[in-house]
C-alpha cells in the first residue's frame, strides 16, 4: 500500500521513494506483493523510473532532425526542457497548445526539446509547421526516434505520453513529469534566481 501510494505521488519528486521501497523491499522479497501482476507492475515501475528521478543527471539520448541527421540531448551547458508528446494523444494535442505562450515569456537562454514518439512523418510535419516560437531566449528543436533504438523511453520512462522535464546547464533534473503550469513555475523560479534578490 505504501508502495501505490508513492507510485501514484501527487507530489513531485516522491515517486523516488517507490524506487527506494522497491529496491529494498519487494526486488529483495523482504516484502511480498499481494499478486505477480503487483509484483511485475511494481518492477517495471521501478526500471522505467529509476533513471530520471529528481536531483539525477538527465541521461543523453541521441534522436534523428527533421534533416535525417542526429543530435544528442541534452545539451551540456544550456537549460532544457525535454517535452515528449504523440499527436495520438489528446492531451499532448492541448499542451502543444498551451506550451507557446508559455515559452514565449521565458528570460533566459534555454532549448526546448520536441521529442515526437510516434511514427508517422507527415503527422510530424504538421506539428512542426504549427509549434513556432518568435523568442530568441529559446532554441526550439524538433526530434524523434521512429525506429526507437535510442532508449529513451527507459531512460526518461516514457510509457505513456505527455512527459516534460526540465534540465539545469550541469544536467541535473529540477523537474520531471511536468504539467504546464509546473514549467511555468520552474521557469518563474529560475528567472528569480537569475535575477536575484529584489530590491526593496
Amino acid at each position: 500500500q505504501i508502495f501505490n501510494h508513492y507510485m501514484h505521488a501527487r507530489i513531485m519528486g516522491e515517486e523516488a521513494v517507490a524506487v527506494h521501497i522497491y529496491d529494498e523491499g519487494i526486488a529483495t522479497g523482504k516484502v511480498r506483493t499481494r499478486s505477480e501482476f503487483e509484483q511485475m507492475e511494481a518492477e517495471i515501475f521501478a526500471t522505467f523510473n529509476r533513471n530520471s528521478l529528481l536531483g539525477m543527471k538527465a541521461a543523453e539520448v541521441t534522436l534523428r532532425k527533421p534533416g535525417g541527421g542526429r543530435m544528442t540531448i541534452p545539451a551540456e551547458g544550456r537549460k532544457g526542457v525535454i517535452f515528449f508528446y504523440d499527436t495520438s494523444c489528446s492531451k499532448c494535442r492541448l499542451e502543444l497548445q498551451l506550451l507557446p505562450p508559455v515559452l514565449e515569456d521565458i528570460e533566459f537562454p534555454v532549448d526546448f526539446y520536441a521529442v515526437y514518439t510516434g511514427a508517422d512523418r507527415g503527422e510530424w510535419r504538421d506539428v512542426r509547421s504549427s509549434f513556432r516560437l518568435r523568442n530568441r531566449n529559446v532554441r526550439l528543436i524538433h526530434l524523434w526516434d521512429p525506429e526507437m533504438d535510442s532508449d529513451y523511453q527507459l531512460m526518461y520512462g516514457v510509457t505513456a505520453t505527455p512527459r516534460m522535464f526540465f534540465v539545469l546547464e550541469d544536467g541535473e533534473i529540477i523537474g520531471r513529469r511536468l504539467e504546464v503550469v509546473n514549467l511555468q513555475e520552474i521557469i518563474h523560479y529560475v528567472t528569480l534566481v537569475q535575477n536575484g534578490p529584489e530590491e526593496e
